[in-house]
């Protein structure tokens, strides 16, 4: 079993702005999408937040999806890890 109490993560939106970041090295999401083989229709989706990222689109942005615990009252929300249920 792997322990991480010093966890090092990004909330959703987080991994967004990474996200746009590497897009804004495109002329468009459409281009962004063609360049990395993903779908135009399902990288609005994660933009949008409807949708998670993709595990190739974590591992671009070098991130993995965990499932992360925390007690509550002792997680200043603004900083919190990626979450997924």
């Amino acid at each position: 079993m792997s322990e991480n109490c010093g966890i090092s993560g990004l909330s959703d939106a987080g991994i967004r702005a990474l996200l746009q970041r590497e897009i804004d090295k495109h002329s468009s999401r459409a281009a962004f999408a063609r360049a990395n083989g993903y779908s135009k229709r399902y990288l609005n989706y994660v933009m949008s937040g409807r949708r998670p990222p993709t595990v190739e689109m974590l591992s671009a942005l070098g991130f993995e999806k965990q499932r992360v615990y925390v007690r509550k009252n002792e997680v200043d929300n603004s900083v919190l890890t990626l979450i997924y249920r």
